[in-house]
């Protein structure tokens, strides 16, 4: 994966491990687009390519991809994709993601008419996505993230009719006409002009249909039937701004392009269903609920729910944790990690089962009446065990290994078990005969299996 990037350090657009604003910005957009094509070339795939995997592989949403929609402003991509990586970092072995420089190359509408970047923006947009991508860089080089660029044709409705069986057309094509009614019902559309005077649309809504409840359209011309409209025009000259009635909201195909994009941005589902037997991993609760009625299906209705927001309500400790540090104990507690995954999974299903729908209050009470319980009991056994090991001030060599072992792996280590491991050899030597002296010991050996072991280690690096 690390061919990925040596193409962009060789043109100079990363330098030192960080992007090269000052390059970029200087180059010529007809010399960084054959760089974009490369990469996009790397990740091209089609879906049959893409190797079988576990059902903890996943497909990500678009938008949790770090794609530019539902908002394409830099921050809330950012805080996207990071909290795409926790879900990674702390449970996943795979997630694919739409490669989001596709969409600088492809960034026209059928429908609307788009406003397409000019140079400056070109390049500015460049930067963004190549920081996100280096945000990613670690998990893309361990295969945990792995960018797809699929120039298949995709039918939703195909998609949706191979994988959920029959009626699910019918299905589909009725939740499309539900999401659409949703939308003309719930949003407000204003034509107005930027301090450019170009066209754009101000549209806005309830978050659930509308993120940040507004968003700007830009727009290099009107559609046809307010082109045609001399009142609206009118209206807008003297005016600056027009509020848009619903008759033309949906004659401008405005209505029809949100929801053909939410539904979009769920095909990646599909595709983890038929290809992998995966799962898809989103952050919106919109995409939950097309999914519940086109699937039907109390199972994949489950297995479609994880996302940031439950995941910081089950273990709220990691916000605010390094992925690399939460990759660097996951690869060294390998074993416990793969414990406290399936604890969590079964925990999760244990608790849900009969609810149909897991909510972010249902997370929270699985922390506080499940897992908060147990790292509890845990904490419990630690300090017990750690005060068999210490009350003695007389030790053999054997006993003192076994000291520093426990200590090393519960965090306890003391100013005399540091001097002793340095007669032993250090730290590292130590570390290795923890194995074997936890065979010898049954209160460690009930420690490290436990299923919440490796959570409780990843508490003690938060704290």
């Amino acid at each position: 994966m690390k061919q990925y990037f040596e193409r962009f350090e060789k043109e100079g657009f990363i330098k030192k491990g960080q992007v090269n604003d000052r390059k970029i910005l200087q180059t010529p957009t007809n010399k960084i687009s054959p760089v974009i094509q490369e990469f996009i070339e790397l990740t091209t795939l089609t879906y049959k390519e893409i190797t079988k995997h576990s059902g903890l592989s996943h497909f990500s949403s678009l938008s949790l991809g770090g794609s530019r929609f539902p908002c394409d402003g830099f921050e809330c991509r950012m805080d996207r994709v990071q909290q795409l990586s926790h879900i990674v970092a702390l449970y996943s072995d795979k997630v694919y993601i739409k490669n989001f420089l596709d969409d600088l190359l492809e960034h026209s509408n059928a429908r609307l008419e788009v406003k397409l970047f000019d140079e400056d923006e070109f390049r500015l947009k460049f930067c963004e996505d190549l920081s996100l991508l280096l945000y990613l860089r670690l998990l893309i080089e361990k295969g945990l993230i792995v960018p797809y660029t699929s120039k298949e044709h995709i039918c939703p409705q195909c998609l949706a009719n191979d994988n959920y069986g029959k009626d699910a057309d019918k299905r589909y094509a009725k939740e499309f006409q539900w999401i659409e009614n949703e939308f003309l019902n719930k949003i407000v559309v204003y034509l107005q002009k930027d301090e450019y005077g170009n066209f754009e649309f101000l549209i806005s809504g309830p978050e659930d249909l509308i993120v940040h409840s507004q968003v700007t359209v830009s727009l290099t011309g009107l559609p046809k039937n307010i082109k045609d409209s001399a009142s609206i025009l009118n209206k807008l000259e003297k005016f600056k701004r027009v509020k848009l009635t619903k008759n033309v909201i949906k004659k401008a195909e405005i209505v029809s392009t949100l929801t053909s994009r939410e539904f979009s941005n769920i095909i990646p589902e599909f595709l983890s269903r038929k290809e992998l037997g995966a799962s898809f991993v989103t952050d919106s609760p919109l995409h939950i609920k097309i999914l519940d009625s086109i699937s039907n299906n109390k199972d994949i209705r489950m297995s479609n729910q994880l996302a940031e927001q439950y995941m910081t309500s089950l273990v709220p400790f990691i916000e605010g944790l390094s992925v690399d540090k939460i990759l660097k104990l996951r690869s060294r507690e390998e074993e416990s990690f793969l414990m406290f995954r399936l604890a969590m999974q079964e925990a999760i299903k244990e608790y849900s089962k009969n609810l149909g729908r897991l909510t972010v209050k249902d997370a929270k009470t699985i922390h506080s009446d499940i897992i908060k319980p147990k790292l509890a009991v845990l904490d419990k056994r630690v300090k017990e065990a750690s005060k068999d090991l210490l009350k003695s001030s007389y030790r053999t060599a054997t006993a003192w290994i076994g000291a520093i072992s426990f200590g090393y792996m519960s965090g306890m280590l003391t100013g005399d078990m540091i001097k002793m491991a340095s007669c032993f050899g250090g730290m590292n030597v130590i570390s290795n005969l923890l194995q074997n002296m936890m065979k010898e010991s049954d209160s460690e050996r009930k420690i490290v299996e436990d299923s919440m072991y490796f959570l409780w280690k990843l508490r003690k690096i938060k704290k």
